[in-house]
């Protein structure tokens, strides 16, 4: 039972994240990087990892003026 909602949450995360980044109102162009719905999903999937990373990568991303780094600081370790 816990590892179909485990499942769900999954499969319901990546549609979330694919709706976000290929939006079908464009004609599945012109969407956004799916960073926002992504951590959203990640905070539903495992709160305390998220939130134990999340100060490295604001620190990284403040440090090097590049969102893209502080992004990879919370991902990479995951």
């Amino acid at each position: 039972m816990l590892w179909t909602l485990s499942l769900l949450l999954c499969l319901a995360g990546l549609a979330c994240v694919i709706g976000h980044n290929w939006p079908f109102y464009l004609r599945f162009r012109g969407g956004g990087r799916g960073a926002a719905p992504s951590i959203g999903v990640l905070l539903a999937l495992m709160p305390l990892p998220l939130l134990l990373l999340v100060g490295p990568a604001i620190v990284a991303a403040r440090f090097t003026r590049s969102i893209l780094v502080g992004f990879t600081f919370l991902y990479a370790p995951l």
